[in-house]
């Protein structure tokens, strides 16, 4: 058995850091600062078009939603759903 790093391949390093980082999931962390202009927009484009039309667009919810999580998270948040619910 071995016991030291030292005794390892930099093949066998290589391969064990790239299955260890396939192997744990991704962490989502929260910005620190936040910018809501891209939430504010979503907002009112689905309320102007529920006033004018006399109904809500299509997935509007599933709209704000994205948009919501997005500014929190940032765009890369999907591929860490994405990779979590595969």
């Amino acid at each position: 058995m071995r016991t030291s790093v030292t005794q390892f391949s930099i093949e066998e390093l290589k391969a064990e850091l790239k299955r260890r980082e396939e192997a744990a999931p991704p962490v989502a962390k929260p910005r620190d600062q936040v910018d809501w202009s891209g939430v504010y927009d979503t907002a009112v484009e689905g309320i102007t078009h529920l006033v004018q039309n006399g109904y809500e667009p299509e997935d509007f919810e599933h709209w704000v939603y994205e948009s919501v999580i997005g500014t929190v998270y940032g765009r890369d948040i999907w591929l860490t759903i994405n990779k979590l619910i595969k």
